[in-house]
């Protein structure tokens, strides 16, 4: 069975692939940012609860090249259904490409496939003049060579806005659920994740500071990797729960972001050689009709990765 990890965490978890980013803001922020209120559906992917931000029928396309040979794409359509809810459907495809089948020996005795697909809805609900809270559930599906499983997870999310203080704070659990069919009649656990975020602008100031905790039910040292493989102290778990980001925007139309994974930044240079991993960068451009974008990282210490996001307004 193929072992795979978008982060190198000691505690495996089945559908790790769910952890890959969807979206390219978000992304450039730094990874998983619930606090956001963009227009783009893409976010939603990090909480439901942000499609609430949604202001026009969209069709929406993601693409990325992740580690290895590995492509991820999906497809969104959402709606804004009315001044109280909006609602969206997605598709989402990640393709490991071919790899070499071994024996215990290291023998190898041919190739095999893998992939992972999943598809779900999401649907918001405006829950005061400030407050939003979204819903998302989806089925999952992988194979890998001879074995497959299938699940079924939901994410709850909110989103509280103090518009007087150009202050939004977010929260969402998201891989809510568990294995319908194990692989080999192992059942393995979701990557369950709660994470909290507040973003804020300074006043006339056209940036916008995002802070993001991450992984909010992991507070043991066993669940975080350490290239030594020894215990580590309270304050470098919290380190790695924090996620920092900010956006700065050019025009009304354009804007750049940057932001850091403060986890992935320590666990991937055990090497000793950080570089740019754990960064993150980002642009992108919203018009009447067509909204892209465009982020930059790396995701371990030789391998960098593009995701590109491109919404259609119907």
């Amino acid at each position: 069975m193929l072992c795979f990890s978008c982060l190198a965490q000691s505690q495996k978890t089945a559908f790790e692939f769910l952890k890959i980013p969807i979206s390219s803001k978000s992304s450039s922020l730094g990874g998983n940012v619930v606090s956001v209120t963009d227009p783009d559906p893409a976010m939603a992917s990090s909480n439901p609860a942000l499609l609430d931000n949604i202001e026009q029928t969209s069709i929406s396309l993601n693409f990325m090249n992740y580690i290895a040979n590995t492509k991820v794409a999906g497809i969104q359509y959402s709606v804004p259904h009315d001044d109280m809810s909006s609602y969206a459907v997605s598709v989402n495809y990640v393709d490991y490409g071919s790899m070499d089948k071994t024996e215990a020996d290291g023998t190898t005795v041919g190739t095999f496939n893998a992939k992972d697909i999943n598809i779900g809805c999401i649907y918001s609900y405006k829950l005061g003049q400030d407050l939003s809270g979204g819903i998302a559930g989806r089925i999952i599906y992988s194979k890998y060579g001879t074995y497959s499983s299938v699940a079924a997870s939901v994410d709850l999310g909110l989103l509280y806005s103090l518009p007087d203080r150009s202050v939004d704070l977010g929260i969402a659990a998201k891989n809510i659920g568990g294995q319908i069919k194990a692989f080999d009649n192992q059942f393995e656990e979701l990557p369950f994740n709660l994470a909290v975020g507040c973003s804020w602008s300074p006043e006339h100031a056209p940036i916008r500071f995002t802070l993001t905790l991450n992984d909010l039910t992991k507070w043991k040292s066993e669940y975080f990797y350490t290239y030594n493989q020894l215990p580590i102290n309270f304050i470098e778990i919290i380190k790695r729960h924090v996620i920092l980001g900010a956006d700065f925007n050019i025009t009304e139309q354009i804007y750049v972001a940057a932001g850091a994974n403060i986890r992935n930044r320590i666990e991937m240079a055990g090497s000793g050689r950080k570089g740019l991993t754990g960064l993150h960068i980002g642009t992108g451009i919203n018009l009447d009709k067509i909204m892209m974008g465009i982020s930059y990282g790396q995701y371990q210490i030789s391998t960098s990765s593009l995701l590109i996001n491109f919404a259609y307004n119907l």
